[in-house]
């Protein structure tokens, strides 16, 4: 081949890509993204708008579910575990997050399709009141996606849930336009009613050119005075993680926090002061694997090296969370496999870890992607993936937990 035919094939790619992330991410053009004065003027009204079957994908779920009992309670304090949705033949979920809601609730967030990566993947979201899951009700799909949105994609995906100072619920989720998780662009819907009603879709536009790889699993730190800190990671060619500055007047900030390895869905804690840590899902080739760590010093504007925590990590998701105590982490504390989830505390900043109890352990299944999570009452939630199948939540208050790591309290913050 000449190289003027090479030379026109290759500007004919490159036209045809700068064409197509124009036509996808053209609101750029509108100005910065409306984080503060976003008003859900035209509800999706997803549940209402969109026809849908219950049992397609949970089967019959139990309305008459019992509240908490004296059977639920686990030595001192109070512990309970249960599922927030059914199981059901050929539907999958996973990847759940939660936000507390007023007067003690919490709400949690996730996708079910016939698998992960399906054009038929829709976000769902139940509310957890007096101790009863009520039912999941769709908030987002593909196809209100491409009519709200005016963008193609093939499918959506990981969905977090997050409050700011103003107790507005967002919702964060990720699109893909083409190819798998590395061609994902990250979208939001908003609530001012406590998720009674949600906003249309917007995206979240962080790039001019190819706004692609950029998805979302842990949770944000809301900002005094409005917006948020949101960990965002990528998966196209190198593993990197970001922290973005999302601005109340719309205006963001892209911090690199990972340079080096392969470190992505970063875990988010407030430490002390304008410190920060963060810890990261390894990918790498490393053996043995372990949990990573990097800390900022200055509110996430500059991130030190990565770390090795003793923490292992067979290349699967966790969370991480601060007490008064110390900090929470549950994870796959295994080699390899994601068989066995547990829960891990320490009391030295994440330096040491020790094993608190046992969530799950049966060799050949799955159990991934926790979520951890402080009601506004201050019950400790946790959620995560069941086998591909459900969706399970754990709560327990600080009585339960300071009898295990030997606190007075173990209050969470």
């Amino acid at each position: 081949m000449s190289f003027l035919k090479q030379r026109i094939i290759f500007g004919s790619i490159i036209a045809i890509l700068l064409l197509g992330s124009w036509y996808n991410y053209r609101d750029l053009a509108r100005g910065p993204v409306e984080l503060a004065t976003l008003v859900p003027e035209e509800p999706s009204g997803l549940s209402n708008e969109v026809e849908y079957d219950r049992d397609v994908f949970y089967g019959p779920f139990p309305e008459d579910a019992p509240p908490i009992r004296e059977e639920d309670y686990f030595g001192p304090g109070l512990f309970m575990e249960r599922f927030i949705n059914e199981e059901h033949e050929g539907s999958m979920s996973h990847v759940s997050s939660m936000v507390p809601l007023i007067g003690g609730d919490m709400m949690a967030a996730w996708y079910s399709g016939s698998r992960e990566g399906a054009g038929d993947v829709v976000v769902y979201a139940s509310t957890f009141s007096k101790g009863k899951w009520s039912h999941p009700v769709p908030l987002v799909s593909r196809e209100s996606h491409i009519r709200e949105t005016g963008r193609y994609v093939k499918k959506v995906g990981n969905a977090l849930l997050a409050r700011d100072e103003e107790g507005r619920l967002w919702l964060f989720y990720s699109s893909i336009f083409a190819g798998g998780w590395s061609g994902a662009s990250l979208n939001y819907i908003y609530s001012g009613d406590e998720g009674e009603t949600w906003s249309r879709s917007r995206s979240l536009v962080l790039s001019p050119l190819f706004n692609l790889t950029n998805n979302v699993k842990n949770k944000a730190l809301a900002l005094r005075g409005g917006g948020f800190l949101l960990p965002v990671y990528h998966e196209l060619i190198k593993k990197r993680s970001e922290l973005v500055r999302l601005d109340p007047d719309g205006r963001f900030r892209r911090v690199l926090m990972t340079d080096e390895g392969e470190a992505i869905q970063p875990s988010i804690v407030h430490k002390d002061g304008s410190t920060l840590g963060a810890f990261f899902r390894n990918m790498s080739d490393d053996s043995p694997r372990r949990v990573l760590y990097s800390e900022s010093p200055d509110m996430g504007l500059n991130w030190g090296p990565l770390l090795r925590t003793t923490l292992k990590n067979p290349n699967a998701g966790l969370d991480v969370m601060a007490t008064d105590s110390g900090l929470l982490a549950v994870l796959n504390n295994t080699d390899e496999g994601r068989q066995r989830l547990t829960l891990e505390f320490s009391s030295d900043g994440g330096r040491t870890w020790d094993e608190l109890y046992v969530l799950e352990d049966e060799e050949g299944r799955e159990f991934s992607y926790p979520f951890i999570e402080t009601g506004t009452d201050g019950l400790v939630h946790i959620t995560y993936t069941y086998d591909r199948k459900r969706i399970k939540h754990v709560s327990f208050d600080r009585l339960w937990l300071g009898a295990l790591t030997g606190t007075v309290t173990g209050r969470a913050r």
